[in-house]
């Protein structure tokens, strides 16, 4: 048995692995979505996963943006107010992975200080500045999280033996019960890219952020460097699904050179691929999708931040059709770029389908046999 569900999660990340067999059947979940996301869907989900007598056998935060940790920091809360009211626990989750920003990006330095004392005296940083202040805020709910799974005694990384997970850390292939993992991201070389990245941008911009000039604080926002995404590739009975956080093109490539998951032409096809970044065009490449090839693509994203790119959706359509495979689209949400792409691509001329969380509906089922 080996499913995945698709939780609706807005603008945000939530996804539910179902795993084992009918007598012992177990349950990952992967990020939480944003504000909104526990209550409007994935409480629902939790219950129902509890009534069948499951429980949460791992929990993963790929990285720590707010669209992925919210919802995980809303159910912590609600675990630890069980705990105080003496209630039935929401769901049981027996382990959790968190890579902070103090043990990725920030550690050997005091970058998370840094980054607090540039924007500390910037007026309104969230509307002046609302990447670089998601970031800050971000690092805070990456504590926020860890914390909180202490106090509840949740284990963290216990795999890799509470050291950060990273592609070092957990070198080999794992297996949890009939599924095997391999983590192709984070390695050490992107963090110690991004360290340099999150450095230098520090380095540069310090004195044009103290300035809280609007036009200049506009611009360097969107310069602001990428997090670090836990990324791996599950495989079952012989079918795969990879998934990315929001990992950068260019890391997902090289993790899955480095776990020697390509073939001799430099590729990869997997049955499912969870597209990084809710298909944001930063983060890839029309090289990247002629790379790394699926038979379904899963986009969690409503638009906002204008994900999925129009741009991206059309790599991928494109990449398909030029090499003659049919393709299914999984989209949470319809958007002006998935409209577009009907106009533009229409399915019976690209051969691709394209396919929507049905409205109403706190999740849609993925059955992988």
């Amino acid at each position: 048995m080996f499913k995945l569900r698709i939780v609706q999660a807005k603008f945000g990340d939530c996804l539910i692995v179902e795993y084992g067999d009918k007598k012992n059947t177990k349950y990952m979940l992967i990020d939480g979505g944003p504000a909104g996301v526990y209550s409007g869907s994935l409480r629902n989900e939790l219950l129902k996963i509890k009534s069948k007598g499951g429980q949460i056998d791992l929990m993963v935060l790929s990285h720590i943006d707010g669209d992925h940790i919210v919802g995980l920091i809303d159910l912590l809360e609600e675990l630890k107010q069980n705990a105080a009211d003496e209630e039935d626990q929401v769901i049981k989750i027996n382990e959790l992975w968190i890579n902070s920003f103090s043990q990725t990006i920030s550690r050997g330095n005091n970058l998370t200080k840094a980054l607090q004392n540039m924007f500390m005296n910037v007026n309104n940083v969230a509307s002046t500045m609302p990447s670089s202040n998601l970031a800050l805020q971000s690092v805070k709910q990456g504590d926020t999280l860890r914390r909180n799974a202490k106090l509840l005694s949740i284990p963290i990384n216990q795999l890799s033996k509470n050291e950060i997970i990273s592609c070092e850390t957990i070198s080999e292939c794992i297996t949890l019960d009939n599924i095997k993992l391999t983590i192709v991201g984070p390695n050490k070389d992107n963090l110690d890219k991004l360290q340099k990245e999150w450095m230098e941008w520090i380095r540069k911009n310090e004195a044009k952020v103290m300035s809280a000039d609007p036009e200049i604080l506009s611009k360097l926002d969107k310069s602001v460097p990428n997090l670090s995404s836990i990324m791996f590739l599950m495989e079952s009975g012989g079918k795969t699904i990879l998934f990315t956080g929001d990992g950068r093109g260019d890391f997902i490539i090289e993790g899955l050179e480095k776990a020697k998951l390509l073939d001799a032409e430099g590729k990869l096809h997997v049955d499912v691929f969870k597209v990084p970044h809710h298909g944001s065009v930063r983060n890839s490449t029309e090289d990247f999708f002629d790379k790394i090839m699926a038979d379904t693509y899963i986009i969690s994203a409503d638009g906002r931040h204008d994900n999925p790119d129009f741009e991206t959706l059309s790599w991928i359509v494109t990449s398909a059709n030029n090499q003659k495979r049919k393709i299914k689209l999984i989209c949470t949400n319809e958007t002006d770029s998935s409209k577009k792409l009907l106009k533009d691509f229409p399915p019976s001329k690209f051969g691709y389908e394209l396919e929507y969380l049905p409205k109403g509906e706190t999740s849609m089922e993925l059955l992988l046999q």
